[in-house]
């Protein structure tokens, strides 16, 4: 894969590389204002937002749980506070311009696209870095850009997906760099330990990039060394302040495996130190076999600190949820569906998520072989973060987008090549050239992919339904309603919360099982047993949504369940109607009477 000589017209300069990348997300932030309708795209979205809104009332830095999220367990979420401040300030910044409302909706339509602009600056600086030319990056943003990460960018999505894809990314970027330094150290460590810190669902992306560090000073000795003493520095410093600084702050709560806590700060301080050591004294190990060997047991020695300080960690992060509450409730979960339940599923996303990836995998794996020495050393790190994220996708697929991120990369590098081959090549080369780049591209696995689709699940028929139980007319008919406390299905909790000024009994959050329990026994139980229960949880109304894919397995689990007899239209007298409703579509509410309860069937 030598290029031509004339291939020197394709390279480009990082300002039009800038340049390209501002104007494009410019345009795509106007064009997403303009056709948002203001609406969270999920709830995690939504709960964020609770968390700012919360934040900026007063509620303390370190106090994360939702005082308006009545479970057994008090509300307890175990989120970063760091994507809070960022979000709020930014809304404090626009409200004396624009008005507290108008602040808000500005804040959550522009925060996203400014990710969009730091993953595509990582995208571009990596390709830019491995001397990829303007055709290669504009194929690898392209790419990116019709790729399924590209969902977690879309104004509303405030969660933490978009803001650790840029993170691990930026990472990635500072490792392809001609020469690596101290600086470089220095600047993973603080992505890694701000990626862990957001949220521990990256840790396999972090273990990733230390390891990969790890080889490289393996392998390249005195070279790498300036660099491993900054990673090590940084990763020490930085998991401190994250520990000190961010939520929940120093105490019992950091006892946690679910969230950064004192099994991740130890594990990443001690390491920290020890490659500090390795990158101070290291130039006595003379032979790359030696540093592979102190290197690794220096790993081990962390992961031992880890166990000995929790070792239940090791475990499932739902290892505490009762298996019935799992089964009742995982279900439902669309980002947590695994390798077989997706392909049984939405087998047409699971072709195109697991092809796209694979592609970009098989294509950085064909263009090894002749690429430089230089570019081989970072090939090696970033087909090694993708079997990671493939492996954990194949788990749950919410990996897809740390799948599609990598990708994106691996084809601008390989693309950059092809197209060489496709202008400079005549017959049978340029005809494969072209193949190449069409199986590189994500929209050729999603075109493919739905020649697989199947009859759409509960889960996917109650999409819209449940965008219009959380329609702007459904919540200001809630909103005009005294403060009260509403019970409501899994799914809808979080946008009960933050549309009014109820208190909810359910949300989709693992911390909280004795909620999601008691939600499946209301919904599942007879009406008589329902009522009881929500009697005694002292819920006032009753919200659901006909049609809703959560209600529809509830009805498939019990079929004599309160569920089932709502889907029916027949709500049991104790449910009065509330407002204008559709017995056979859309939002119900419905008034629970709390009269004395008797011990017999109730109709």
């Amino acid at each position: 894969m030598i290029p031509p000589r004339w291939s020197g017209s394709l390279n480009t300069s990082g300002f039009q590389v800038a340049f390209g990348i501002a104007l494009t997300v410019l345009i795509l932030w106007i064009w997403g204002l303009v056709m948002w309708n203001g609406l969270l795209p999920g709830n995690d979205d939504m709960m964020r937002l609770a968390q700012v809104r919360d934040l900026l009332a007063g509620q303390g830095w370190y106090d994360v749980d939702q005082s308006r999220f009545d479970t057994p367990a008090g509300g307890a979420m175990h989120w970063s506070r760091l994507p809070d401040i960022l979000i709020g300030g930014l809304i404090l910044i626009l409200t004396p311009f624009l008005g507290a409302e108008t602040a808000e909706f500005a804040a959550l339509a522009f925060w996203p696209r400014l990710f969009l602009a730091g993953t595509l600056t990582a995208i571009a600086v990596a390709l830019h870095r491995l001397g990829v030319g303007r055709a290669g990056i504009a194929a690898g943003l392209v790419a990116f850009m019709v790729s399924h990460a590209v969902v977690q960018f879309q104004p509303g999505r405030i969660d933490h997906h978009g803001l650790e894809l840029m993170l691990v990314l930026a990472a990635c970027a500072a490792l392809c760099a001609p020469q690596r330094g101290w600086k470089t150290g220095l600047f993973v460590a603080g992505c890694v330990s701000l990626m862990l810190t957001v949220a521990i669902e990256s840790l396999p992306y972090a273990a990733g990039l230390i390891l990969f560090c790890g080889l490289l000073w393996s392998v390249f000795g005195a070279r790498e060394a300036s660099m491993i003493k900054g990673l090590g520095a940084g990763l020490a410093g930085f998991s401190i302040l994250a520990y000190l600084l961010d939520a929940p702050g120093i105490g019992a709560a950091r006892a946690a495996c679910d969230a950064f806590g004192n099994v991740h700060a130890s594990a990443l301080i001690l390491g920290g130190l020890g490659l500090l050591a390795l990158g101070t004294a290291g130039d006595r190990l003379r032979d790359w076999r030696a540093r592979l060997a102190v290197g690794t047991g220096l790993g081990v020695a962390a992961s031992l600190s880890a166990l000995a300080v929790e070792p239940s960690c090791l475990g499932s992060p739902y290892s505490g949820v009762d298996a019935a509450i799992m089964e009742g409730w995982m279900t439902s979960v669309t980002e947590a569906r695994s390798l077989p339940k997706l392909v049984e599923t939405s087998p047409a996303f699971a072709f195109a998520a697991f092809g796209f990836g694979l592609a970009a995998l098989a294509g950085a794996v064909f263009s090894f072989k002749g690429a430089a020495e230089r570019q081989r050393s970072v090939l090696i790190g970033l087909m090694g973060l993708t079997v990671i994220a493939l492996l954990v996708m194949a788990w749950q697929v919410r990996a897809v987008v740390f799948v599609h991120g990598f990708a994106a990369i691996g084809v601008g590098f390989v693309a950059h090549y092809l197209i060489l081959n496709l202008v400079s090549q005549t017959g049978t080369a340029r005809i494969a050239a072209f193949a190449g780049l069409i199986a590189l591209s994500p929209t050729t696995w999603q075109t493919a992919g739905t020649y697989l689709e199947t009859k759409p699940t509960e889960v996917e028929k109650g999409a819209s339904k449940r965008s219009e139980c959380r329609s702007a007319e459904a919540m200001a008919r809630l909103q005009a309603l005294p403060p009260s406390r509403v019970f409501t299905p899994i799914d809808l909790g979080p946008a009960v919360l933050i549309h009014t000024d109820h208190t909810i009994f359910a949300a989709p959050y693992h911390r909280n099982p004795g909620a999601i329990g008691r939600t499946l026994d209301v919904f599942e139980s007879d009406p008589a047993t329902a009522r009881k229960l929500l009697q005694a949880a002292g819920a006032d109304y009753l919200y659901v949504c006909n049609g809703l894919g959560e209600l529809a397995l509830y009805a498939r689990r019990s079929p004599d369940g309160l569920a089932a007899t709502l889907l029916a239209g027949d709500a049991p007298s104790w449910l009065e109607g509330a407002g204008e409703t559709d017995a056979n579509a859309g939002p119900r509410l419905l008034r629970i009477r709390h009269d004395a309860i008797v011990g017999t069937n109730i109709p």
